[in-house]
């Protein structure tokens, strides 16, 4: 319900603020029961790294941002996810999401991405992976914090819909047209019209 989100948002928003919380609650994930597992590995993938490049890796290439935007063409795309470049031409025409990806050619879709496609999907990108992104400016202040918010709320699962409550109100909105119903075919008088309206 409403109110029910409203308070949760609330405690989430306070328990970001708070540091020692903030350090409390990630020992408390690690210790979560295997049935949020799935959830709790979504929640990691939006602030960790997909995988660690290795300082004795001779291959490893870095990009900044403006070798990354000039590679937004449909035919030569790139784009950036969690400081990871990927190499989307050949994908991109087979994204199952359609051309949507096209707005994101030569940027960062790290929050999109992880917005919009489930912890599985994750694995399929190292196939596209190209090199690391060296950025010459910090992250926003902005974007750390939404993708910190992203992940509590994961981590308390806020995102799962109840379908308890989609159950009530479709059978309380079929109730309402049946009584409507009942009222019209029983009761044939102007007022039993108004009433079931």
């Amino acid at each position: 319900s409403l109110g029910h989100w409203s308070l949760s948002t609330k405690f989430a928003f306070k328990r970001l603020t708070s540091k020692k919380h903030s350090l409390d609650s990630s020992v408390e994930a690690q210790k979560e029961s295997v049935a949020r597992a799935p959830v709790e590995d979504l929640s990691q993938s939006v602030t960790q790294p997909i995988r660690r490049r290795s300082v004795q890796d001779k291959n490893l290439v870095t990009y900044s941002l403006k070798d990354v935007a000039s590679h937004d063409e449909s035919q030569d795309c790139w784009i950036i996810i969690k400081e990871k470049v990927y190499d989307v031409s050949t994908f991109a025409e087979q994204h199952p999401g359609g051309t949507v990806i096209d707005t994101y050619f030569g940027r960062d879709a790290t929050d999109v991405f992880s917005t919009f496609h489930a912890s599985t999907t994750w694995k399929l990108l190292q196939e596209f992976y190209i090199g690391d992104l060296v950025r010459e400016e910090p992250t926003l202040e902005l974007l750390k914090d939404y993708r910190e918010l992203r992940a509590l709320f994961l981590r308390e699962q806020l995102f799962k819909s109840s379908k308890s409550y989609y159950l009530i109100k479709t059978l309380t909105n079929v109730a309402i047209v049946a009584t409507s119903i009942s009222i019209i075919s029983l009761y044939k008088s102007y007022w039993a019209v108004m009433l079931s309206a």
